[in-house]
């Protein structure tokens, strides 16, 4: 069955979350002051891990094994900004 989830992001500049295999990554926001990223997934599915990087607006990043990005989220009251991208395994 496929059904929307929401996934906390775990802060740090390259993380990985288990997501079911095939999940289609629809939105990255921030929630509660925490980032979220929500997923459209098959609920039957195994899970695999799926690489991230998050980097804040004006630091260095390396592009070298980007894959595609997938959204920006706000916290602190919009404060502070963040990119969010998939990154090839």
């Amino acid at each position: 069955m496929w059904t929307i989830h929401k996934y906390y992001i775990p802060f740090g500049d390259q993380v990985v979350i288990q997501l079911p295999i095939g999940a289609k990554i629809l939105c990255v926001h921030s929630q509660d002051n925490k980032p979220h990223l929500w997923a459209l997934i098959n609920t039957e599915s195994k899970l695999e891990d799926r690489f991230f990087l998050i980097t804040g607006t004006g630091r260095p990043v390396s592009v070298e094994n980007m894959n595609k990005y997938l959204g920006t989220f706000f916290l602190y009251n919009d404060s502070q900004v963040y990119h969010f991208f998939e990154m090839f395994p």
